[in-house]
């Protein structure tokens, strides 16, 4: 009885429940799983509007459109189109990439936006003014087709109405890349 009437445990139950409210506010749980494919780069057909790979694994390997596509260092983009023995990659930096991302450790919604050059911009951010040069940008895991918190980049940029971005992936570097099988599972 005295352990259940101490302050420390009576702060621990509350911390507890806390972290229960902030992993069901974030969506956070058990039930996001993932695992990956790596597949090599046979293609890269990139210009200032087409960011576009093409990698060696299709239906043939289980590959679905709008999985996720990683380099070691964070998300470049997600599958686009899927062959027999081949599949397409739109990039992040493509002028059709949209992806849901967080930035800074404060969590600000915004969405990533290919502008067909190196560097994309985040648009339609809450509280802008509060967003610092060198905050981290990942992924939120809205729309369900990115797990959340998958590194991106850092903000390089700001100006009154969006936030320039440096993406983490050297992508021209890269030979091989990971296909994340990412589902979120369904309540039944």
């Amino acid at each position: 009885m005295q352990l259940l009437d101490s302050a420390s445990f009576q702060e621990m139950v509350s911390m507890k429940l806390k972290i229960a409210q902030y992993e069901s506010l974030l969506n956070a749980s058990n039930d996001i799983e993932y695992d990956f494919r790596t597949s090599r780069i046979v293609g890269d057909f990139s210009n200032n509007f087409n960011g576009t790979l093409i990698v060696n694994s299709g239906k043939e390997e289980n590959i679905e459109v709008d999985m996720p596509v990683s380099g070691s260092n964070g998300i470049i983009g997600r599958i686009s189109h899927v062959g027999e023995s081949l599949s397409r990659v739109l990039l992040i930096s493509n002028i059709n990439s949209r992806i849901p991302v967080i930035i800074s450790d404060d969590g600000y919604h915004g969405m990533l936006i290919g502008q067909g050059r190196e560097n994309p911009t985040v648009q339609f951010i809450e509280h802008i003014e509060k967003i610092s040069i060198g905050d981290l940008v990942t992924t939120s895991g809205k729309g369900g087709i990115f797990p959340p918190f998958q590194l991106i980049g850092q903000v390089v940029g700001k100006k009154s109405n969006e936030i320039e971005i440096s993406i983490f992936e050297n992508i021209s570097a890269l030979s091989h890349v990971k296909l994340l099988n990412y589902k979120l599972k369904k309540e039944n």
